[in-house]
């Protein structure tokens, strides 16, 4: 268990088993010494965690945007690993063909020529070298569709705030929800342009992160309504900006 902004591990301790019980007792134990409040708990979707945080503690229980995105990209990576291996062992398979019929129209031109014989020779070549061309910018292709599917996973980070990094707008709870449910479309549309999306097991996937986007937008509520009762509490004037 660790403060998630100073990195401070308050408890590493191995237990038999993770249930709600085991870590609530843990967590008080190693909570005691400390003159801290804990209002909140950030952790994957195991149940021993939401039921230390809501039934152990009475706190709040945040889904982690770390694990959805990384469910997202175990699930791709093979799908993906291996739509690369098969693009780039075409390659291989026709760089061998263009060198086979390389080595045959050297050997043809020790012989007496045939203009019929050179002629379809030639034309070998020409398609041999055109399947080489077509199968690097298939791997080029399959790459750029894997960068794709990684932007995108990595954009539900910078989606998934309650202030617009590029603006410092302050968004509403709806607002990152939306942006949220963008950012996954996006994600979705990325790995269905891979050819990927009719995949089991790229599907699964998909569908466990996004029963977790409802959590991630119901975090932000709680960010706004923590928010505002600490800045209340500094009974800070308002700041004229007229």
């Amino acid at each position: 268990a660790m403060h998630p902004t100073s990195g401070f591990i308050f408890l590493e301790k191995r237990v038999g088993q993770r249930d709600a019980v085991t870590w609530t007792t843990a967590l008080r134990s190693a909570l005691q010494p400390w003159p801290v409040t804990v209002v909140m708990l950030l952790g994957d979707e195991a149940k021993g965690l939401i039921g230390c945080a809501t039934r152990g503690l009475g706190i709040v229980k945040s889904s982690d945007l770390f694990h959805v995105q990384q469910t997202i990209s175990r699930g791709i990576a093979g799908p993906m690993g291996a739509m690369i291996r098969v693009a780039e062992a075409k390659i291989e398979d026709a760089q061998e063909s263009l060198r086979t019929i390389e080595k045959q129209r050297a050997l043809a031109a020790q012989r007496p020529r045939d203009t019929d014989d050179a002629q379809a020779m030639a034309a070998e070549g020409v398609m041999a070298s055109q399947a080489v061309v077509a199968a690097q910018k298939a791997v080029e292709t399959v790459h750029t569709q894997g960068a794709a599917i990684r932007e995108a996973v990595r954009g539900l980070g910078d989606r998934y705030h309650p202030i617009d990094l590029d603006t410092g707008e302050m968004l509403t709870p709806t607002g990152v929800a939306e942006r949220l449910q963008q950012g996954f479309e996006k994600v979705r549309t990325s790995v269905c342009g891979a050819g990927l999306g009719a995949q089991q097991r790229v599907e699964a996937a998909l569908a466990k992160a996004q029963r977790v986007l409802p959590s991630l937008s119901a975090m932000v509520v709680t960010w706004h309504r923590l928010a505002t009762a600490a800045i209340d509490d500094l009974s800070l004037s308002t700041l004229d900006t007229a």
